[in-house]
């Protein structure tokens, strides 16, 4: 299995669920991809390359088409799983053979999962409506995500070029918020964060699921054999000894592993 495609329980699934996941994948890297090139036409603005800008922003531009291109096949995978879920020769683990409720508190104390509502309303979905709840919830947030990033391409699109073809109309009108891209940004990176969370909680309860039912250990088994996670608190004014210390265990057991496989 990959990080975040929905565990199989069938040969029927395995290919819908890692295409899946692999979309998604790749559209969150093509939607931050397109963020690294407005950034490159950010610190082009005011030199005398006449051009460049313009064109890391159809750069950029084609990265968000990209995305969203991603988001249609997740769509598209998604209802196939749906479908799938809905077939008669078709019979996975169901949910509650696990402690969802539980498992899903116990991820977040791991720092699997992240402390959101996004993560709560998975949970409630699985509980409440099973494996189909999850899916038909995670059509809505790809839908959601489809509208932000086709607003985000559309208005990026006016900006390439600005009036006469005006070298820093970009950077210009954003610094001066006389078009509200940032906030567009903002709230297409955020529709693909939920997204995500989601997918990556449902991700992991079906991965728990299987696991259960298949009998092999779960998730959480051997979690501390190899990492102490630091745990995050926001109430802390630095992460420095958590991150130290995340260090030294990680070289401590890439140390063994490396020792023990050379003896």
């Amino acid at each position: 299995m990959g990080g975040i495609n929905h565990q199989p329980t069938s040969n029927i699934s395995l290919a819908l669920t890692v295409d899946a996941a692999q979309s998604l994948t790749e559209g969150m890297s093509n939607l931050m991809r397109s963020n690294v090139e407005i950034e490159n036409v950010v610190k082009l603005t005011g030199s005398n390359r006449i051009g460049n800008g313009r064109l890391h922003l159809k750069q950029s531009l084609l990265f968000m088409r990209a995305s969203l291109n991603d988001l249609e096949l997740v769509h598209d995978g998604v209802n196939l799983i749906i479908e799938t879920l809905s077939r008669g020769d078709y019979s996975p683990f169901s949910p509650s053979i696990i402690n969802v409720d539980e498992f899903v508190s116990r991820a977040q104390k791991e720092s699997m999962l992240p402390k959101s509502d996004v993560v709560i309303c998975a949970r409630e979905d699985c509980i409440k409506g099973g494996y189909e709840a999850m899916f038909s919830h995670i059509i809505e947030m790809i839908d959601s995500a489809i509208l932000s990033t086709n607003s985000l391409i559309n208005l990026t699109n006016t900006m390439i070029d600005g009036p006469e073809g005006k070298q820093g109309y970009f950077w210009f009108t954003v610094e001066t918020n006389k078009k509200p891209w940032r906030q567009i940004f903002s709230h297409t990176v955020t529709m693909w964060q939920d997204l995500l969370s989601y997918w990556m909680t449902s991700a992991l309860i079906c991965t728990e699921v299987h696991n259960k039912g298949a009998n092999i250990p779960s998730l959480f088994e051997n979690i501390s054999n190899f990492l102490d996670f630091p745990k995050y608190d926001f109430n802390r004014l630095s992460r420095k000894k958590d991150i130290q210390k995340l260090k030294s265990s990680f070289n401590r057991d890439i140390t063994y592993s490396i020792s023990r496989d050379i003896k």
